[in-house]
């Protein structure tokens, strides 16, 4: 019904979900030839504006993108997949926000105890840096139980998401937590919530 669809489709993100101008801009290679998708959109009418160049609009790699590195593209797939709920006024919570342009020290999931359920992990976080079996956002990317499964209405886990974002938080997450994002980790940092 309408309510079930309210359920991801949040004022918070606006109502209407789908691609967003990081996601397309990358070159496509179409039947008349390589554009850049963006470019691509504009000339068959779907916007009503020009396009402006693309090159001004972040780019994000997919999450087993070959370049772009993991934390990067493990923050684009939460911001697409997930910050449609989790972010302020979004309708899940716990004040969570995922969205890719918040400091990883900001988004209130690292070291933070989970809200809503345990799933049977005996300390679950809601990201515990270093360990992603007790990481609750971890565990509902990858259930195939549908009550715990994240995103809501999904029927599979994504493997390659799910095995990008354990590496993420086993590897990345424990070697240097770096909240701020200026590329010195917190255990350094003399100001580590300022970058």
């Amino acid at each position: 019904g309408p309510s079930e669809c309210l359920g991801c489709h949040t004022a918070a993100a606006g109502r209407v979900l789908g691609f967003r101008a990081p996601q397309l801009n990358h070159d496509f290679e179409y039947p008349g030839g390589v554009s850049n998708q963006l470019n691509a959109l504009g000339c068959a009418g779907v916007f009503t504006d020009p396009v402006p160049d693309p090159a001004q609009f972040a780019a994000w790699e997919p999450v087993d993108g070959p370049t772009a590195s993991r934390g990067s593209r493990v923050r684009a797939h939460l911001d697409s997949n997930c910050a449609h709920c989790h972010q302020p006024s979004g309708p899940a919570p716990g004040g969570l926000d995922l969205r890719a342009e918040r400091l990883l020290g900001d988004m209130n999931v690292i070291g933070v105890r989970a809200s809503l359920g345990d799933l049977g992990l005996s300390a679950p976080d809601r990201i515990r840096a270093g360990n992603a079996p007790e990481s609750i956002l971890f565990e509902r990317m990858r259930t195939d139980n549908p009550i715990h499964r994240m995103a809501p209405g999904s029927l599979l886990p994504d493997a390659a998401a799910v095995e990008v974002v354990r590496d993420w938080i086993d590897l990345d997450l424990l070697a240097a937590f770096d909240s701020d994002e200026d590329g010195t980790s917190d255990a350094t940092d003399n100001c580590p919530s300022v970058p």
